[in-house]
């Protein structure tokens, strides 16, 4: 075991030495396109009007007014919360009719989330419950990636370009297509391309 490990690293540090110029290019690529992406394409996230939970809609349950018991309703302190919390929704800062009573850090979820905004009428504290939605049997996908790698394989030096497209959800077993563009620079087949169907499952 130990020969494998020293023969591994062996081979690695002549490929460092070999490559070594090619390996940091690469990294510093990498490194650049990840602060781009980062910080100059993602925009911030921002507050956004959820739509209602499917029931409420689908048999038009009505707003009506009820009467508060204790004469108030509890909210977060404004001046705090505008001053610690970015990007909240827009003609919400500057309007005292406008209040916030509760706040919720939904985890991430592939069905979505059903919520309730519940208010207790004799304290006048509301608070958020959700629900996660089941996830159907079925579903059809339309997510996409697109991405560029770019490194060292048993033919040398390597760049791939590729595109990946999510087609089908068949429980939790996602259906996709799958096409790739390489470039070897090192090999005599110095390019060659793949188009492949894909079944995966995430986790």
């Amino acid at each position: 075991m130990k020969k494998k490990i020293a023969v591994v690293v062996a081979r690695g540090l002549q490929e460092w030495h070999e490559h070594k110029r090619w390996i940091i290019a690469v990294l510093i690529i990498v490194l650049i396109f990840g602060y781009y992406a980062k910080w100059k394409l993602a925009k911030p996230p921002q507050y956004i009007k959820v739509p209602e939970i499917r029931e409420v809609i689908k048999y038009k349950i009505k707003k009506v007014e009820v009467p508060i018991e204790s004469g108030k309703v509890v909210v977060l302190e404004k001046k705090e919360l505008v001053k610690h919390v970015e990007n909240l929704p827009e003609g919400f800062k500057d309007n005292p009719k406008k209040q916030a009573t509760s706040t919720a850090d939904l985890p991430p979820s592939k069905s979505g989330h059903d919520v309730l905004n519940i208010i207790d009428t004799e304290s006048g504290v509301s608070e958020i419950f959700a629900k996660e939605r089941k996830l159907s049997f079925f579903g059809l996908e339309s997510k996409r990636e697109i991405g560029a790698r770019a490194g060292l394989s048993d033919a040398g030096r390597q760049v791939d370009v590729y595109l990946q497209q999510d087609v089908a959800r068949i429980g939790t077993f996602y259906l996709s297509g799958y096409l790739e563009g390489s470039y070897r620079p090192d090999s005599d087949n110095n390019a060659g391309w793949k188009a492949m169907a894909v079944i995966k499952k995430e986790w």
